[in-house]
């Protein structure tokens, strides 16, 4: 279930099927749905959390270095390729919508704000917590 909620999480920060790209090799022939996007980033990936064709279920949840760099490309995170980070959907704001919150390798935080169409970039907040804290436990966000 979690490699199906990252995936989604993709279509809803704007990323197509990775098998949708004009570069994929002519072997990927499963089923598809969707539109593909004007700008693609990186090579064809495989193992990218968009491929819906990835045989170990869109890449197990897991975001490779291509998938970050679209991320940080797209929305000015400062994601770096084989950092790990820790996503939440919050309400920071008080305007009922649903907001995005990354933790970064480092530790920060950076927010993106929804005006219910779309997110945009807020502000990074460093802190000082680490795993040990509690802040971040592998893959979930306390």
């Amino acid at each position: 279930m979690r490699s199906t909620v990252i995936h989604e999480l993709g279509h809803a920060l704007g990323f197509a099927h990775e098998e949708l790209r004009g570069d994929k090799p002519p072997a990927v022939t499963c089923n598809t749905q969707g539109h593909n996007g004007n700008t693609t980033v990186g090579p064809w990936d495989r193992d990218s959390v968009m491929n819906s064709c990835n045989p170990v279920c869109n890449g197990d949840g897991e975001l490779r270095d291509w998938d970050r760099v679209g991320v940080q490309q797209s929305y000015r995170a400062r994601v770096l390729p084989g950092a790990r980070e820790s996503f939440q959907r919050m309400r920071i704001n008080g305007d009922a919508m649903d907001d995005l919150i990354a933790r970064s390798a480092d530790g920060s935080f950076d927010v993106w704000r929804s005006n219910g169409w779309n997110l945009a970039y807020y502000s990074t907040f460093p802190t000082p917590f680490t795993d040990a804290n509690g802040w971040n436990a592998g893959n979930r966000f306390y």
